[in-house]
């Protein structure tokens, strides 16, 4: 994983920044909002990760996860955390002192998120200073919520770099599952939602505890 790494692609919720407790307070807050109990906050470390709606299916009880009801409870998700996403969330420990040393040892540093790819922008731009990415990348029509691994394709054709130079850094199942269908690093991050064994199983090359640990993986002080 070395020598060859010129391109970093990291996912956002639960590796870039800590949006969990913000995430389960404004899907609970849809769920009450159309009649549905709350879920505990340390469930959504398992809901979240493919996409809004996924999530909402899974918070939502079997027997209202039909189509009408994830509809509604999603576009009241989307509501409400468009009014609360800033509330709570904030970089993980460690990650403004990783993106700096990358940037200055040269590395291009990408996002790739199942978030809509405004909102992502958007996030992004809030939490981070301008030009701390070169590629912020999430979900549109012309990319499919990950695992696919479109989104990685399109990622290293606005870096103009090959595949084989970027490594993915994420903290569930879905980015390693990603990093494998692009043929490529999955660097799991054991801060996130997700534990070591589920990112193993999935297909991680290897894994770290704590952002700057990736610089070590890289060979760069």
């Amino acid at each position: 994983m070395v020598k060859h790494i010129r391109g970093i692609v990291f996912d956002l919720d639960g590796t870039l920044l800590d949006t969990l407790e913000t995430l389960a307070a404004a899907h609970n807050e849809a769920l009450a909002r159309h009649g549905h109990p709350p879920r505990p906050v340390d469930a959504y470390r398992y809901y979240i990760g493919n996409g809004a709606r996924k999530c909402v299916e899974r918070s939502l009880p079997q027997d209202a996860r039909d189509d009408a009801t994830i509809d509604a409870v999603t576009a009241s998700f989307k509501v409400i955390y468009d009014d609360a996403w800033r509330q709570g969330t904030q970089p993980y420990e460690g990650i403004p002192e990783l993106v700096t040393r990358l940037r200055e040892r040269g590395y291009a540093l990408a996002v790739l998120s199942n978030k809509d790819h405004p909102f992502t922008q958007k996030i992004i731009e809030h939490f981070f200073d301008d030009g701390t990415f070169d590629a912020v990348q999430g979900h549109s029509d012309a990319v499919p919520h990950k695992p696919s691994p479109v989104g990685i394709q399109h990622i290293a054709d606005t870096l103009d770099l090959p595949l084989s130079a970027l490594t993915l850094v994420g903290d569930t199942r879905v980015d390693m599952e990603t990093a494998v269908a692009a043929g490529i690093d999955g660097v799991g991050a054991t801060w996130g939602f997700r534990d070591a064994a589920e990112l193993t199983e999935a297909g991680a090359t290897c894994l770290i505890d704590h952002p700057v640990a990736l610089c070590s993986q890289l060979g760069i002080s």
